[in-house]
């Protein structure tokens, strides 16, 4: 089988197939994460995220922007939501790693 040909959804469908991971397992935790990471990143290619500032003087005389609101899409986000969609990334290239090296026996 070429994966190489194949959507990426359609790969980790493949290979949770070929592995069939019992549910709970640790191949099995680490799929759902790469799948789940693959959902977000979806969101985050197609919306990308739009900071609007508002410039504010302080009575000290000193001035700054100010970050008023950010969107994706048509979403409210904060930096909060943006560092987490960072670590749930993470977190799944973590998992990619650990399943190649179950399923090969060594690490990448």
């Amino acid at each position: 089988m070429n994966l190489r040909k194949v959507l990426f959804k359609a790969r980790i469908d493949k290979i949770k197939a070929l592995l069939a991971p019992p549910p709970g397992s640790s191949q099995d935790v680490d799929l759902k994460a790469i799948d789940e990471a693959r959902l977000r990143r979806n969101r985050i290619v197609h919306a990308p995220v739009v900071t609007i500032f508002n410039y504010t003087p302080y009575l000290t005389g000193s001035d700054d922007w100010v970050s008023v609101l950010t969107v994706q899409g048509e979403d409210e986000v904060d930096l909060g939501i943006l560092w987490d969609d960072l670590a749930l990334q993470q977190n799944a290239m973590r998992a990619a790693v650990r399943l190649w090296a179950d399923v090969t026996g060594q690490m990448p």
